[in-house]
């Protein structure tokens, strides 16, 4: 498989991301994942490395990185072909990019725009606690519940169960609101003719429904925050072209930008926030424009040949 990808790679110029998680036992894994950067379509990509980690820190990222491109290229690392590095935005990942700029003069380091998203979408949840509260109680309403699903299908048949949503799989929140929204009425009346008495959940999730606002508050979410699960799924895509992506995160700052209210204005100012300390993307955003023919808005730091580019 080294010989494969070693082949595969070459002399080409390539990608780098490193992704670290904890595994059951509470050990530090990362992945090391390379990818190859062609002009007229995807490169391929590879599980290059998997590592235990002592400890999770820049240094220990920074070894790491250096190691797996040792490993790549064992006969010298070809360091002007890595021009990009890809992490999450974890204060260690950004100091470890920092340092290995010094290694890897054309690396540009650009955090997850997926997941800066994703950071703007929960800064909108922790605006509204109610509907947060109201979005959980219905998912234990129907967890492990076979006779209240079966109401549910009998009452609604067209009508798909209340999504679950989970805080590690991005934007689930926002997709359930819009789902409360869309199917308020219907959702309602089915939670109302349950028994409250059976369960702590349907008391709370009737009394919630029965708030004024609830309606209003849907309404505002989905109204202008209800696109943001769209554009992260659109960034997710494999093998979009760098213009695309770009204008995927300009789409959602004049989105933000122009919605209406207070919440809304923070919410805008929490995205500015996120996209400056990524400092990799105003770099990827000025390749981009050079690409589509504009002129970028400032002089490249980083030496790049036109192939580069």
């Amino acid at each position: 498989m080294l010989d494969k990808i070693r082949i595969s790679v070459g002399d080409n110029k390539t990608w780098v991301s490193i992704n670290e998680m904890t595994d059951v036992n509470g050990r530090y894994i990362a992945n090391v994942i390379i990818g190859v950067l062609k002009e007229d379509s995807p490169g391929e990509i590879f599980l290059l490395t998997c590592e235990e980690l002592e400890r999770t820190n820049h240094s220990t990222i920074a070894v790491l990185f250096d190691n797996s491109m040792k490993l790549l290229w064992p006969n010298g690392v070809k360091r002007e072909n890595i021009l990009l590095f890809v992490t999450d935005a974890a204060p260690y990942m950004i100091k470890a990019g920092k340092g290995l700029k010094m290694l890897y003069p054309k690396m540009i380091h650009v955090t997850c725009l997926a997941h800066a998203i994703h950071r703007v979408a929960e800064e909108v949840r922790g605006n509204y606690p109610e509907v947060d509260k109201l979005i959980s109680n219905v998912k234990k309403i129907f967890t492990k519940t076979p006779l209240r699903v079966q109401k549910f299908k009998n009452e609604a048949p067209s009508l798909p169960l209340p999504p679950q949503p989970v805080l590690t799989r991005w934007c689930t929140w926002l997709d359930a609101a819009v789902y409360h929204c869309n199917n308020y009425d219907t959702l309602k009346k089915i939670i109302h003719s349950f028994d409250p008495a059976d369960a702590t959940s349907i008391k709370t999730a009737q009394d919630l429904f029965t708030i004024t606002n609830m309606k209003n508050d849907l309404a505002y979410l989905k109204s202008n925050f209800g696109f943001l699960s769209s554009k992260i799924t659109q960034l997710e895509y494999s093998g979009i072209q760098l213009s695309d992506a770009v204008n995927i995160v300009k789409y959602t700052g004049q989105e933000l930008k122009s919605a209406k209210g207070t919440v809304a204005a923070n919410v805008s100012a929490k995205f500015v926030t996120v996209l400056e300390k990524n400092s990799g993307f105003f770099e990827l955003y000025d390749i981009s424009e050079i690409l589509c023919g504009n002129k970028p808005s400032s002089d490249l730091k980083l030496q790049f040949s036109p192939c580069d580019i």
